[in-house]
Protein backbone atom coordinates (compact mmCIF):
# COMPACT_ATOMS: atom_id res chain seq x y z
CA UNK A 1 0.00 0.00 0.00
CA UNK A 2 1.26 3.43 -0.76
CA UNK A 3 0.36 6.84 0.74
CA UNK A 4 -1.78 7.55 -1.78
CA UNK A 5 -4.06 4.34 -1.35
CA UNK A 6 -3.95 4.87 2.17
CA UNK A 7 -5.62 8.49 1.53
CA UNK A 8 -8.03 6.25 -0.53
CA UNK A 9 -8.88 4.37 2.48
CA UNK A 10 -9.62 7.57 4.30
CA UNK A 11 -11.78 8.75 2.64
CA UNK A 12 -13.60 5.62 1.68
CA UNK A 13 -13.69 5.68 5.97
CA UNK A 14 -15.01 9.43 5.49
CA UNK A 15 -18.01 8.28 3.25
CA UNK A 16 -18.87 4.84 4.88
CA UNK A 17 -19.01 6.49 8.50
CA UNK A 18 -16.25 3.97 9.42
CA UNK A 19 -13.18 4.43 11.73
CA UNK A 20 -9.63 4.08 11.02
CA UNK A 21 -7.11 2.96 13.24
CA UNK A 22 -3.05 3.22 12.34
CA UNK A 23 -0.76 0.81 14.41
CA UNK A 24 2.74 1.40 13.26
CA UNK A 25 6.07 1.70 15.50
CA UNK A 26 6.88 4.82 17.63
CA UNK A 27 7.89 8.22 15.97
CA UNK A 28 7.02 7.39 12.09
CA UNK A 29 4.53 10.32 11.71
CA UNK A 30 1.17 8.25 11.87
CA UNK A 31 -0.38 11.21 13.09
CA UNK A 32 1.50 13.88 10.15
CA UNK A 33 -0.04 11.40 7.37
CA UNK A 34 -3.26 12.03 9.22
CA UNK A 35 -2.86 15.84 9.07
CA UNK A 36 -1.60 15.61 5.44
CA UNK A 37 -4.68 14.04 4.17
CA UNK A 38 -6.12 17.04 6.27
CA UNK A 39 -4.46 19.26 4.10
CA UNK A 40 -5.42 17.52 1.05
CA UNK A 41 -8.84 17.58 2.18
CA UNK A 42 -9.53 20.87 3.37
CA UNK A 43 -8.27 22.03 -0.32
CA UNK A 44 -10.55 20.00 -2.12
CA UNK A 45 -13.46 20.83 0.18
CA UNK A 46 -12.62 24.35 -0.02
CA UNK A 47 -12.65 24.96 3.56
CA UNK A 48 -9.93 26.56 5.36
CA UNK A 49 -7.95 24.79 7.77
CA UNK A 50 -8.30 25.07 11.42
CA UNK A 51 -6.18 23.25 13.97
CA UNK A 52 -8.59 23.24 16.62
CA UNK A 53 -5.93 23.37 19.62
CA UNK A 54 -3.88 26.53 17.93
CA UNK A 55 -7.20 28.43 18.06
CA UNK A 56 -8.19 31.15 20.60
CA UNK A 57 -11.66 30.99 22.63
CA UNK A 58 -12.64 33.62 20.44
CA UNK A 59 -11.29 31.66 17.05
CA UNK A 60 -13.27 28.49 18.18
CA UNK A 61 -16.30 30.69 18.56
CA UNK A 62 -16.29 31.60 15.63
CA UNK A 63 -15.40 28.62 14.05
CA UNK A 64 -18.95 26.64 15.86
CA UNK A 65 -21.27 29.29 14.27
CA UNK A 66 -19.54 29.21 11.04
CA UNK A 67 -19.19 25.42 10.92
CA UNK A 68 -19.60 25.03 6.83
CA UNK A 69 -16.61 27.21 5.93
CA UNK A 70 -13.81 25.42 7.85
CA UNK A 71 -12.25 22.20 7.82
CA UNK A 72 -11.11 21.41 11.25
CA UNK A 73 -8.70 18.84 12.88
CA UNK A 74 -9.08 17.67 16.26
CA UNK A 75 -6.48 16.68 17.86
CA UNK A 76 -7.30 14.49 21.29
CA UNK A 77 -3.94 12.94 22.70
CA UNK A 78 -4.44 9.77 24.37
CA UNK A 79 -2.46 10.23 27.45
CA UNK A 80 -4.17 13.33 28.38
CA UNK A 81 -7.28 11.75 28.00
CA UNK A 82 -9.45 12.28 31.20
CA UNK A 83 -13.46 12.49 31.76
CA UNK A 84 -13.58 15.98 32.10
CA UNK A 85 -12.25 17.05 28.82
CA UNK A 86 -14.59 14.41 27.02
CA UNK A 87 -17.40 15.06 28.70
CA UNK A 88 -18.25 16.76 32.51
CA UNK A 89 -21.18 16.57 34.95
CA UNK A 90 -22.76 19.60 35.82
CA UNK A 91 -25.66 20.85 38.12
CA UNK A 92 -28.02 23.01 36.41
CA UNK A 93 -30.98 24.66 38.70
CA UNK A 94 -30.39 21.10 40.57
CA UNK A 95 -30.63 19.21 37.64
CA UNK A 96 -27.92 17.19 36.26
CA UNK A 97 -26.71 17.60 33.09
CA UNK A 98 -23.30 16.63 30.76
CA UNK A 99 -21.24 18.75 29.35
CA UNK A 100 -19.80 18.08 26.37
CA UNK A 101 -16.68 19.77 24.39
CA UNK A 102 -16.54 23.00 22.37
CA UNK A 103 -15.91 20.98 19.30
CA UNK A 104 -18.76 18.52 19.70
CA UNK A 105 -20.93 21.65 18.84
CA UNK A 106 -19.05 22.00 15.22
CA UNK A 107 -19.31 18.34 14.47
CA UNK A 108 -22.58 18.16 15.28
CA UNK A 109 -23.60 20.28 12.07
CA UNK A 110 -24.13 18.53 9.31
CA UNK A 111 -22.40 21.44 7.18
CA UNK A 112 -19.11 20.74 8.90
CA UNK A 113 -16.42 18.98 7.78
CA UNK A 114 -12.48 17.55 9.64
CA UNK A 115 -10.82 15.01 11.29
CA UNK A 116 -11.57 13.96 14.78
CA UNK A 117 -8.27 11.99 15.55
CA UNK A 118 -7.36 10.09 18.85
CA UNK A 119 -3.83 10.43 19.30
CA UNK A 120 -2.12 7.17 21.18
CA UNK A 121 -5.39 5.62 21.96
CA UNK A 122 -3.17 2.77 23.60
CA UNK A 123 -2.31 4.92 26.30
CA UNK A 124 -6.12 6.40 26.99
CA UNK A 125 -6.73 5.42 30.28
CA UNK A 126 -8.55 2.03 30.65
CA UNK A 127 -11.64 3.32 32.56
CA UNK A 128 -12.59 5.86 29.65
CA UNK A 129 -12.74 2.97 26.96
CA UNK A 130 -16.72 2.83 27.00
CA UNK A 131 -17.04 6.26 26.30
CA UNK A 132 -14.14 6.25 23.50
CA UNK A 133 -15.98 3.58 22.05
CA UNK A 134 -19.36 5.36 21.98
CA UNK A 135 -17.54 8.28 20.79
CA UNK A 136 -15.52 6.30 17.69
CA UNK A 137 -17.94 3.82 16.87
CA UNK A 138 -20.83 5.65 17.12
CA UNK A 139 -20.30 8.98 16.88
CA UNK A 140 -21.72 10.11 19.59
CA UNK A 141 -20.98 11.84 23.40
CA UNK A 142 -23.16 11.97 25.68
CA UNK A 143 -26.37 13.51 23.97
CA UNK A 144 -24.55 14.87 21.05
CA UNK A 145 -24.60 12.90 17.85
CA UNK A 146 -21.78 13.87 15.27
CA UNK A 147 -23.80 14.76 12.28
CA UNK A 148 -20.91 16.16 10.01
CA UNK A 149 -20.82 14.79 6.41
CA UNK A 150 -17.51 14.71 5.62
CA UNK A 151 -15.70 13.62 8.97
CA UNK A 152 -13.11 11.71 9.54
CA UNK A 153 -12.95 9.63 12.65
CA UNK A 154 -9.11 8.01 12.99
CA UNK A 155 -6.87 6.85 15.90
CA UNK A 156 -3.63 6.05 15.86
CA UNK A 157 -1.38 3.44 18.36
CA UNK A 158 2.26 2.47 18.82
CA UNK A 159 2.48 -1.21 17.77
CA UNK A 160 2.65 -3.81 20.75
CA UNK A 161 6.10 -3.81 22.22
CA UNK A 162 6.98 -0.02 21.65
CA UNK A 163 5.49 1.39 24.39
CA UNK A 164 5.63 -0.08 28.35
CA UNK A 165 2.91 2.02 29.81
CA UNK A 166 0.39 1.57 26.41
CA UNK A 167 -3.23 -0.11 26.95
CA UNK A 168 -4.55 -3.21 25.10
CA UNK A 169 -7.54 -1.97 22.99
CA UNK A 170 -10.29 -4.12 24.06
CA UNK A 171 -10.91 -6.41 20.72
CA UNK A 172 -14.64 -5.55 20.89
CA UNK A 173 -12.93 -2.07 19.66
CA UNK A 174 -10.59 -3.19 17.87
CA UNK A 175 -12.67 -5.21 15.45
CA UNK A 176 -15.08 -2.24 15.02
CA UNK A 177 -11.71 -0.15 13.00
CA UNK A 178 -10.76 -0.27 9.60
CA UNK A 179 -6.80 -1.13 10.96
CA UNK A 180 -3.46 -0.23 8.99
CA UNK A 181 -0.19 -1.17 9.82
CA UNK A 182 1.26 1.70 8.60
CA UNK A 183 5.13 0.58 8.84
CA UNK A 184 5.83 -0.42 5.45
CA UNK A 185 4.39 3.35 4.13
CA UNK A 186 5.63 5.35 6.31
CA UNK A 187 9.02 3.79 6.99
CA UNK A 188 9.98 4.02 2.85
CA UNK A 189 12.53 6.42 1.91
CA UNK A 190 10.18 7.73 -1.10
CA UNK A 191 7.38 8.73 0.85
CA UNK A 192 9.68 10.48 3.80
CA UNK A 193 11.19 12.20 1.01
CA UNK A 194 8.28 13.23 -0.35
CA UNK A 195 6.94 14.78 3.03
CA UNK A 196 10.33 16.45 3.61
CA UNK A 197 10.28 18.21 0.58
CA UNK A 198 6.62 19.38 0.81
CA UNK A 199 7.54 20.16 4.91
CA UNK A 200 10.21 22.18 4.49
CA UNK A 201 12.65 19.91 5.93
CA UNK A 202 16.40 21.09 5.49
CA UNK A 203 17.76 19.53 2.57
CA UNK A 204 21.21 18.10 4.31
CA UNK A 205 19.07 15.65 6.26
CA UNK A 206 16.97 14.86 3.10
CA UNK A 207 19.96 14.10 1.42
CA UNK A 208 21.65 11.93 4.07
CA UNK A 209 17.87 10.18 4.74
CA UNK A 210 18.45 9.29 0.56
CA UNK A 211 22.38 8.43 1.03
CA UNK A 212 21.54 5.83 4.06
CA UNK A 213 18.49 4.46 2.12
CA UNK A 214 17.64 2.00 4.56
CA UNK A 215 17.65 4.18 7.76
CA UNK A 216 14.33 3.26 8.96
CA UNK A 217 14.62 -0.61 8.65
CA UNK A 218 17.91 -0.66 10.37
CA UNK A 219 17.95 -3.55 13.43
CA UNK A 220 18.56 -1.26 16.33
CA UNK A 221 19.27 -1.35 20.26
CA UNK A 222 16.28 -2.24 22.25
CA UNK A 223 17.62 1.17 24.54
CA UNK A 224 18.46 4.81 23.83
CA UNK A 225 17.54 7.46 21.34
CA UNK A 226 15.97 6.28 18.27
CA UNK A 227 16.27 7.32 14.81
CA UNK A 228 12.95 7.92 13.17
CA UNK A 229 11.29 10.47 11.02
CA UNK A 230 9.52 12.05 13.73
CA UNK A 231 13.18 12.19 14.97
CA UNK A 232 14.80 13.52 11.69
CA UNK A 233 12.02 16.79 11.60
CA UNK A 234 13.11 17.36 15.08
CA UNK A 235 16.62 17.84 14.17
CA UNK A 236 16.02 19.43 10.76
CA UNK A 237 14.19 21.60 12.86
CA UNK A 238 16.80 22.97 15.10
CA UNK A 239 19.55 22.75 12.69
CA UNK A 240 17.75 24.60 10.03
CA UNK A 241 20.34 27.60 8.79
CA UNK A 242 23.01 26.66 10.94
CA UNK A 243 26.58 25.78 9.76
CA UNK A 244 28.09 25.89 13.60
CA UNK A 245 29.74 22.03 13.28
CA UNK A 246 29.43 22.02 17.46
CA UNK A 247 26.38 22.77 17.76
CA UNK A 248 25.03 20.65 14.97
CA UNK A 249 26.98 17.39 16.06
CA UNK A 250 25.21 18.23 19.88
CA UNK A 251 21.85 18.20 17.97
CA UNK A 252 22.42 15.10 16.48
CA UNK A 253 23.49 13.35 19.50
CA UNK A 254 20.63 14.25 20.93
CA UNK A 255 18.05 13.38 18.17
CA UNK A 256 19.35 10.56 16.86
CA UNK A 257 20.82 6.81 17.16
CA UNK A 258 24.42 7.29 18.87
CA UNK A 259 26.32 6.01 15.38
CA UNK A 260 23.25 7.36 12.99
CA UNK A 261 24.41 11.27 15.08
CA UNK A 262 28.05 10.47 13.92
CA UNK A 263 27.62 9.54 10.86
CA UNK A 264 25.37 12.02 9.83
CA UNK A 265 27.97 14.92 11.46
CA UNK A 266 30.65 13.71 9.06
CA UNK A 267 28.02 14.31 6.25
CA UNK A 268 27.96 17.36 7.10
CA UNK A 269 30.99 18.38 7.49
CA UNK A 270 31.35 16.96 3.69
CA UNK A 271 28.29 18.30 2.43
CA UNK A 272 29.78 22.09 3.52
CA UNK A 273 32.75 21.13 2.91
CA UNK A 274 31.68 20.72 -1.05
CA UNK A 275 30.87 23.81 -2.15
CA UNK A 276 32.47 24.46 -5.93
CA UNK A 277 30.19 22.13 -7.93
CA UNK A 278 30.59 23.63 -11.20
CA UNK A 279 33.65 22.36 -11.83
CA UNK A 280 32.22 18.75 -11.69
CA UNK A 281 29.97 19.54 -13.97
CA UNK A 282 32.97 20.79 -16.60
CA UNK A 283 35.42 18.55 -15.68
CA UNK A 284 33.38 14.85 -14.73
CA UNK A 285 37.20 13.20 -14.36
CA UNK A 286 37.05 15.06 -11.02
CA UNK A 287 34.67 13.05 -9.66
CA UNK A 288 37.24 10.38 -9.41
CA UNK A 289 39.11 12.26 -6.87
CA UNK A 290 35.86 11.75 -4.71
CA UNK A 291 35.01 8.87 -2.01
CA UNK A 292 31.60 7.44 -2.24
CA UNK A 293 29.90 9.48 0.49
CA UNK A 294 31.18 13.16 -1.37
CA UNK A 295 30.04 11.55 -4.98
CA UNK A 296 26.65 11.17 -3.30
CA UNK A 297 26.09 14.47 -2.28
CA UNK A 298 27.96 16.08 -5.41
CA UNK A 299 25.26 14.31 -7.03
CA UNK A 300 22.71 15.23 -5.39
CA UNK A 301 23.69 18.63 -5.31
CA UNK A 302 23.94 19.12 -8.92
CA UNK A 303 20.77 16.98 -9.28
CA UNK A 304 19.37 20.18 -7.58
CA UNK A 305 20.95 22.94 -9.61
CA UNK A 306 19.55 20.79 -12.94
CA UNK A 307 15.95 21.14 -10.99
CA UNK A 308 16.63 24.56 -10.29
CA UNK A 309 17.66 25.58 -14.30
CA UNK A 310 21.35 25.87 -13.00
CA UNK A 311 22.92 23.30 -15.47
CA UNK A 312 21.36 22.58 -18.30
CA UNK A 313 20.58 18.85 -19.66
CA UNK A 314 23.18 18.60 -21.38
CA UNK A 315 25.74 18.93 -19.23
CA UNK A 316 23.46 17.36 -16.74
CA UNK A 317 23.03 13.92 -18.98
CA UNK A 318 26.76 13.75 -19.24
CA UNK A 319 27.20 14.15 -15.57
CA UNK A 320 24.62 11.38 -14.58
CA UNK A 321 26.26 9.35 -17.14
CA UNK A 322 29.95 9.75 -15.75
CA UNK A 323 28.30 8.87 -12.34
CA UNK A 324 26.49 5.50 -13.89
CA UNK A 325 29.96 4.58 -14.74
CA UNK A 326 31.56 5.02 -11.00
CA UNK A 327 28.18 3.66 -8.67
CA UNK A 328 24.71 3.14 -10.99
CA UNK A 329 22.68 2.80 -7.89
CA UNK A 330 23.56 6.51 -7.61
CA UNK A 331 22.59 7.65 -10.80
CA UNK A 332 19.06 5.39 -10.25
CA UNK A 333 18.46 7.45 -7.59
CA UNK A 334 19.24 10.95 -9.10
CA UNK A 335 16.44 9.55 -11.95
CA UNK A 336 14.40 8.58 -9.50
CA UNK A 337 14.33 11.77 -7.21
CA UNK A 338 13.69 13.72 -10.16
CA UNK A 339 10.89 11.29 -11.73
CA UNK A 340 8.71 9.88 -8.95
CA UNK A 341 10.56 12.29 -5.87
CA UNK A 342 9.77 15.41 -7.08
CA UNK A 343 7.85 14.88 -9.79
CA UNK A 344 9.11 16.99 -12.41
CA UNK A 345 7.57 15.72 -15.57
CA UNK A 346 9.21 18.54 -18.07
CA UNK A 347 13.10 17.72 -16.40
CA UNK A 348 12.24 14.13 -16.55
CA UNK A 349 11.09 13.85 -19.96
CA UNK A 350 14.11 16.42 -21.39
CA UNK A 351 16.79 13.75 -19.33
CA UNK A 352 14.58 11.35 -20.68
CA UNK A 353 15.48 12.36 -24.29
CA UNK A 354 18.73 12.57 -24.13
CA UNK A 355 19.32 8.94 -22.62
CA UNK A 356 17.60 7.86 -25.74
CA UNK A 357 19.77 9.28 -27.98
CA UNK A 358 23.00 7.68 -26.12
CA UNK A 359 21.91 3.70 -27.18
CA UNK A 360 25.06 3.10 -25.86
CA UNK A 361 25.50 4.97 -22.83
CA UNK A 362 25.23 3.32 -18.76
CA UNK A 363 21.87 5.55 -18.36
CA UNK A 364 20.43 3.85 -21.59
CA UNK A 365 21.22 0.45 -20.42
CA UNK A 366 19.79 1.86 -16.69
CA UNK A 367 16.63 2.81 -18.47
CA UNK A 368 16.12 -0.40 -20.34
CA UNK A 369 16.23 -2.59 -17.17
CA UNK A 370 14.02 0.01 -15.06
CA UNK A 371 11.43 -0.36 -18.32
CA UNK A 372 11.36 -4.29 -18.23
CA UNK A 373 11.36 -4.46 -14.08
CA UNK A 374 8.41 -1.74 -13.95
CA UNK A 375 6.14 -4.67 -16.95
CA UNK A 376 7.24 -7.64 -14.52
Amino acid sequence: MEAEDLFKLFKLAEEEKMAVLLIGKYGTGKSSVVYEYGKKRAKELEGELAIWHELSEEEKEKVIKNAGKYYVIVDIKGPMISPENLIMPLLVDEELIWETPLWVKVFNKEESAGILLIDNIDMAPSGLQSTLSELILQRKIAEDSLESKNLLVAAVGNDSGSNEYANEIPKQLLNRFIVVNTDNILLNVDYWVKWALQNDIDKRVIDYVLYKNNLFTMAREPLGQSTTPRTLHILSDMIKNENNMEYIELVSKASLEEHDALEFTEFIKLYEKLKDLEKYVKNTELLNELNEQELFIVSMKITDMYLNNKVDVDKYFNFIESVAKKRREYSLTMYKYIKDIVKNSEKTNMLIEKILQHKDSEMHKLFNELLTFSKL
